[in-house]
């Protein structure tokens, strides 16, 4: 991991979270197993917040197939099981990525997508710090972000500096 350096423009949450993955190899290969690359497809972090909208109205469908498809019974066979969730609605591929992390690995993604600069909500909250050492780094610099947007506020100035010099 290279010196803690602060992002170069954090009037733009795409560069900021740019300068972000460019530090650290964890968080962007769990982010491009999520977004499709390509340039005529939008920025990697509006297709991250988009799964995470994507994941919850699909949480939302299954949990209403759910209560209006009964499961198969007890003694059902796999061939049963298989066809009733088939019939049951399906994520995008996008959602999908994000379904089958683990749940570290969907901290740290939904950490990612609280940079988006919409409104949307992604359930990410203070629950969600459990990370190991990459994680650690990560949520530091991803501090240094949300620091250095409020740096025109003498409190979060100050507390930029001391984090600057802390983790130096």
């Amino acid at each position: 991991m290279t010196a803690r350096t602060v992002p170069p423009s954090l009037s733009d949450p795409y560069e900021a979270a740019d300068w972000l993955l460019s530090r650290h190899d964890w968080p962007r290969q769990l982010v491009a197993r999520v977004v499709l690359p390509g340039e005529d497809r939008p920025h990697w972090l509006d297709q991250l917040a988009d799964a995470y909208t994507d994941l919850a109205a699909h949480t939302t469908a299954w949990a209403r197939y759910e209560a209006t498809h009964r499961q198969p019974g007890t003694y059902a066979t796999d061939a049963d099981w298989d066809a009733w969730q088939a019939a049951g609605p399906t994520p995008s591929d996008a959602a999908h990525a994000l379904a089958v992390m683990s749940g570290g690995e969907q901290r740290m993604c939904r950490l990612i997508a609280t940079l988006h600069p919409t409104d949307r909500a992604h359930g990410w909250h203070l629950a969600d710090l459990q990370f190991d050492e990459r994680g650690a780094a990560f949520f530091l610099d991803w501090t240094l972000v949300a620091l250095t947007a409020l740096a025109w506020e003498p409190t979060a100035r100050t507390a930029l500096h001391t984090l600057m010099e802390v983790t130096r």
